[in-house]
């Protein structure tokens, strides 16, 4: 992966924003989970796995997987927030025939 030769080649500070949380988690050794509105960082999460980080070992390994877990719980909670404070009205459904 680009990013992660990178960052070996050169091991200086890269800030990445993406809503790809397996690419998060292979690439950081930190994530700023954030929330909707007012964006502010929910929660700090080290990635404290080995590096170089690949995404075999990444996909193996249990406490990447609890990473993930942490960060999607919150972006979930995020997700639920935003959906309450949309309008109450029923959506409206279309079908094509």
């Amino acid at each position: 992966m680009y990013y992660s030769a990178l960052y070996e080649e050169n091991r200086r500070t890269n800030f990445f924003v993406t809503t790809d949380i397996d690419e998060a988690i292979l690439l950081a050794d930190r994530l700023l989970v954030v929330s909707n509105i007012p964006t502010q960082v929910r929660a700090v999460i080290e990635v404290d796995v080995s590096r170089p980080h690949k995404l075999l070992d990444m996909i193996e390994n249990d406490h990447a997987n609890e990473i993930k877990i942490a960060a999607l719980s919150i972006l979930h909670e995020e997700a639920m927030k935003s959906f309450s404070r949309s309008s109450s009205t029923t959506p409206v459904m279309a079908s094509w025939d």
